[in-house]
């Protein structure tokens, strides 16, 4: 059958969300696809980029299970930066960077508003933590007791993430399915849904999260991901006018993946 993804030639085995996306001890038993080197080693970068993404979300702090991922992610970040020095910086772009450095020094999100600065100018390539901290703003939010908590909020790349999620969609069809879906897919991000998005949108994401039952998800670590999917019918004629999948990455962040057949009007 070929890649799971484009039908090439087959070099390894691509994990069913990445192996990274769960802790040492619970990568047992997890989805895996025939997949070419684009589908799997090349895309590597932007499984990072993408669990990083996630693995920021103020959404996680309360999740204990995640604490490992974040502390290795936490390593990842820095040895970027020691790789950004490494490579060797003129006297002249050190100094704009103590200069910046010195800029933020009271501030409560001194680092990343640094990071963002240093990148956005072009003084260092700052790898991850430079992408983790593009136009970072500072952001109030209320904690548990009802104290104001600065934190800090960041632009990500939408494309990147949906690419993610496309590729994510498509190993779950291959795996469930046994063969590869030729078509077009729409992901609904229900928990990266724009307050913005077009009405559309809102109201399909209203309709699939309807749809979402855990209680008959799939997957080996559900607490890191799990899956479930079933054809929906359309109402007006009664047939299928679709396959969906719904999967929750980290019980916290939420998608739909629809593969519609030609008369599925989306």
């Amino acid at each position: 059958m070929g890649c799971y993804f484009c039908g090439g030639e087959v070099t390894g085995v691509e994990h069913i969300p990445p192996r990274s996306f769960f802790p040492k001890g619970k990568r047992s038993e997890l989805i895996t696809v025939d997949s070419c080197d684009i589908h799997n080693q090349k895309k590597s970068k932007e499984d990072e980029y993408i669990r990083s993404i996630l693995l920021h979300s103020i959404k996680l702090d309360e999740k204990k299970e995640v604490e490992e991922l974040r502390n290795t992610e936490i390593r990842a970040l820095k040895r970027s930066v020691e790789r950004a020095f490494e490579r060797g910086i003129t006297k002249d772009q050190a100094k704009e960077v103590m200069d910046i450095i010195e800029k933020y020094e009271d501030d409560p999100i001194a680092g990343a508003k640094a990071f963002s600065e240093i990148e956005s100018k072009g003084i260092m390539n700052l790898g991850l933590m430079g992408l983790l901290n593009k136009d970072t703003r500072e952001e109030i939010i209320i904690g548990r007791d009802g104290e104001n908590i600065v934190t800090a909020s960041f632009i990500y790349d939408q494309n990147r993430l949906n690419s993610f999620m496309e590729c994510l969609a498509r190993g779950i069809f291959f795996h469930d399915l046994g063969k590869r879906w030729e078509g077009r897919i729409n992901i609904l991000p229900h928990t990266f849904l724009k307050e913005d998005a077009a009405q559309r949108d809102k109201e399909l994401s209203n309709e699939f999260l309807q749809y979402f039952d855990l209680s008959k998800a799939k997957g080996a670590q559900q607490e890191y991901f799990c899956y479930e999917g079933a054809n929906r019918m359309n109402p007006m004629t009664s047939k299928v006018d679709c396959i969906y999948y719904n999967f929750s990455l980290f019980n916290t962040f939420y998608f739909t993946a629809i593969f519609p057949f030609s008369e599925f009007g989306i």
